[in-house]
């Protein structure tokens, strides 16, 4: 409720809801269901609520949190352009540490992950699919929970998104090469290679999908 005019801008900061009765109404719910949702909404960023006064929108971006995030994600693919650049540039920033800190670590989870890659059927689910499963390799190789956490939280925007950025044969190929070169620079060892290898790809893809949104 309201979250993707919120985010969106459609609701601009400041913005004064309607009370709670006419919220139900509107919406066609009860009004302790109207409620709870601000509550939820309060919780996570969105709004301020104010016994006896209706919600105010707040600016979400300074007043948001991990919950935020996954409320913004699951938007999908209503969610803003701006934001999926801000997803890539976190990837493009995370997914170099991971690496750095799974090849300090045990690589043959990952090394066997990359050699499935040789099997996969040319089309943009399967490879959609393959990618988000990468990201989570690496995020859980790197030791430390949160990061994989991140990773999960982001699971509606790969599927949203995944599908389309795949759907083009060249992105397919591109990202085939790739986890060909990072199987052969893990295996042999090589992690400032790895680590430089997989910043340049995500930088890289990054600008990729934000071209094919253009």
């Amino acid at each position: 409720m309201f979250i993707r005019q919120i985010a969106d801008g459609e609701l601009e900061v400041g913005t004064v809801l309607p009370p709670e009765r006419e919220l139900a109404l509107l919406l066609g719910v009860s009004r302790s269901t109207v409620r709870e949702t601000l509550q939820r909404m309060a919780c996570d960023g969105f709004v301020q609520t104010r016994k006896g006064q209706p919600a105010l929108v707040l600016d979400y971006r300074k007043t948001g949190n991990l919950a935020t995030l996954v409320q913004l994600v699951q938007l999908g693919e209503q969610l803003s352009s701006s934001f999926i650049e801000y997803f890539l540039e976190i990837r493009s920033q995370l997914a170099p540490l991971w690496i750095s800190n799974l090849m300090r670590r045990n690589t043959d989870e990952l090394e066997d992950f990359l050699r499935s890659s040789s099997l996969l059927h040319d089309d943009a689910g399967t490879y959609a699919l393959y990618d988000f499963q990468l990201q989570k390799v690496l995020a859980e190789g790197s030791g430390n929970p949160i990061y994989l956490f991140l990773v999960n939280s982001l699971a509606a925007v790969y599927q949203a998104h995944g599908n389309y950025y795949f759907s083009l044969r060249d992105q397919r190929q591109y990202s085939s090469q790739f986890y060909r070169q990072l199987l052969q620079t893990v295996s042999e060892g090589r992690a400032n290679d790895a680590e430089q290898l997989v910043r340049v790809v995500m930088e890289e893809s990054a600008l990729r999908f934000l071209r094919l949104m253009k």
